[in-house]
């Protein structure tokens, strides 16, 4: 996420509107699931925006479509781990 982003629940009163939870809970989950299997530093920014799953609004959505973008742009690199133990790099 990007540093000093700031969420918050749906506010009506400052007209904002509520965006279609079912979708919104769908692309959390497969986030998650990406996260848990090959990006685990994604699962923070996942769990923040899983916390307004029940009631989303649109600037959540565009907090969920900045994430995707991101695991979209980063979709081929590879996790590597370094192990100075072993003198050279673990994929």
């Amino acid at each position: 996420m990007e540093v000093g982003y700031k969420l918050h629940a749906i506010q009506p009163e400052l007209g904002e509107q509520p965006f279609d939870a079912t979708m919104y809970q769908k692309a959390i989950d497969l986030i998650l699931h990406a996260a848990l299997g090959t990006y685990p530093y994604i699962i923070y920014a996942t769990l923040v925006l899983g916390r307004y799953a029940g009631q989303p609004s649109t600037l959540n959505w565009e907090a969920v479509k900045h994430l995707l973008r991101y695991l979209q742009g980063t979709s081929n690199y590879m996790l590597t781990i370094s192990d100075p133990s072993l003198g050279h790099d673990s994929q």
